[in-house]
């Protein structure tokens, strides 16, 4: 019977490839945290391109790094991305 251990950030580890799941979170975190400064140190050319005001890109920079897009959390946790239907 495989023992399970509730790690400290609530991940639960049987065995030795119980570290992954919470690397695979600090290495989006780290992603998700890079991604936002290069967000917030773009001009307002380039953010008309993609269709983003400078409000919208300071409120996304501004967010905590563990603080993911659920498609990031859910492709994580292996589960199916929500797919949205255009309009």
């Amino acid at each position: 019977m495989a023992r399970s251990i509730t790690t400290r950030a609530g991940f639960a580890s049987t065995g030795r490839s119980g570290w992954r799941k919470p690397l695979t979170y600090m290495a989006a975190w780290w992603a998700a945290a890079s991604e936002r400064r290069q967000l917030a140190a773009l001009d307002d050319n380039s953010l008309n391109d993609l269709g983003i005001s400078k409000a919208q890109a300071r409120a996304e920079a501004a967010r905590r790094p563990w603080d993911l897009p659920e498609h990031l959390a859910r492709e994580i946790e292996g589960r199916p991305a929500v797919r949205r239907r255009w309009r």
